[in-house]
C-alpha cells in the first residue's frame, strides 16, 4: 500500500510538471487584496519558503494544488522525495491543508537511514505519509505591526516520517521601488516545536528559523532561510533559491537546500496552481 501511495504521489507530481503551473500570487500586487507573507509549498508540508512555514494565509475561498520534489544522495544512491499539497482558505485568517509525501530509493544499510553504523533505524526503501495542516493569522502586516500566524501539522505513516509540529511565524514587508530591479524585501522569523517517533528518531526539538526574500521584476522572488539545529540535526538546515509567484495563480520554485529531515544537500523543485 505504501509503495502504491508513493507511486501515485510521483505520478501526480509529474503531471503537475507537465502542466508547468504553480500556485502563487505576487506579494507586490495589492489590487486584489491583502496577501502578506504568503509563500509556496515547503518540504515541511505548509506554504512558506522551502523548508519552513511563513505567516501568510490563503484568501477566503482560494484553493491551491501544489507539488514539490527533493532530490539528494545517501551513500552513493539517489533518493527522491515527492510531495503534494492541497490548501483552502476557509476564511481570510484561516487556512486548512492536506499533504502527502512519498520517498523512494532510501538505502537501509550502513549507507543511510535504517539499521547500520549511523545508528538510525525505522526507515524503509520506500516510504509514505499523510499530513493535516492548519494555520491561523493573528495579525496583518499593517503599519508598524508585523504579520503573525500560528499553526500546526500532524503527520501519520511510516515511522521514520511520522511527526507533529506546532509553529509561530511572523513577517514584515517593505516596498522599495515598484519599477526598479529590487521591488521590495520581506523578513521572516519563526519557531517550530516538533515531536518525532522516539523509536526511530533521536529526539524531539525546538527549532528557531529566519529568512529573507527579495522581490524582483517578473514576479520573481529570491528567497533564503536558515534554521537552528538544536540537538535534533547534525548539520544546520538552510536553503537558497527563487520562487516565481505570478499574480494569475501560476508559479514555480527552484532551490538548493540542506534538508532538516535528511541532513543532506539537495535540489528542490516545486510547482502548482491556485484556483
Amino acid at each position: 500500500m505504501i509503495r502504491a501511495a508513493v507511486l501515485a504521489t510521483a505520478l501526480v507530481s509529474q503531471s503537475f510538471v507537465a502542466s508547468a503551473a504553480m500556485f502563487g500570487r505576487d506579494d507586490a500586487d495589492r489590487t486584489e487584496g491583502y496577501s502578506g507573507g504568503r509563500g509556496l509549498i515547503t518540504y515541511s508540508g505548509q506554504t512558506g519558503m522551502f523548508l519552513n512555514p511563513t505567516s501568510g494565509t490563503a484568501n477566503a475561498g482560494d484553493i491551491s494544488l501544489q507539488s514539490c520534489a527533493l532530490i539528494f544522495d545517501i551513500g552513493g544512491e539517489t533518493v527522491v522525495s515527492h510531495a503534494v499539497l492541497a490548501t483552502v482558505g476557509a476564511a481570510d485568517w484561516l487556512e486548512l491543508g492536506v499533504y502527502g509525501i512519498g520517498v523512494y530509493g532510501v538505502p537501509t544499510g550502513d549507507g543511510g537511514p535504517g539499521p547500520g553504523d549511523d545508528g538510525l533505524s525505522g526507515a524503509n526503501r520506500t516510504m509514505g505519509a499523510g499530513q493535516g495542516n492548519v494555520r491561523l493569522r493573528l495579525l496583518k502586516d499593517e503599519g508598524i505591526l508585523p504579520e503573525v500566524s500560528i499553526g500546526g501539522m500532524f503527520r501519520a505513516g511510516d515511522e521514520y516520517l511520522r511527526q507533529e509540529q506546532l509553529f509561530v511565524a511572523a513577517s514584515k514587508g517593505f516596498d522599495l521601488d515598484p519599477e526598479g530591479v529590487v521591488r521590495g524585501v520581506r523578513f521572516h522569523v519563526g519557531f517550530r516545536q516538533l515531536w518525532q517517533d522516539p523509536d526511530v528518531k533521536e529526539r524531539n526539538g525546538s527549532i528557531a528559523y529566519g529568512g529573507m526574500e527579495v522581490a524582483l521584476p517578473h514576479d520573481l522572488h529570491l528567497v533564503g532561510e536558515v534554521s537552528g539545529k538544536d540537538d535534533v540535526y547534525d548539520r544546520t538546515p538552510f536553503s537558497v533559491g527563487v520562487q516565481w509567484r505570478d499574480a494569475r495563480g501560476y508559479g514555480a520554485s527552484l532551490a538548493f537546500v540542506r534538508s532538516d529531515d535528511w541532513g543532506e544537500d539537495a535540489a528542490y523543485i516545486g510547482i502548482g496552481f491556485n484556483f
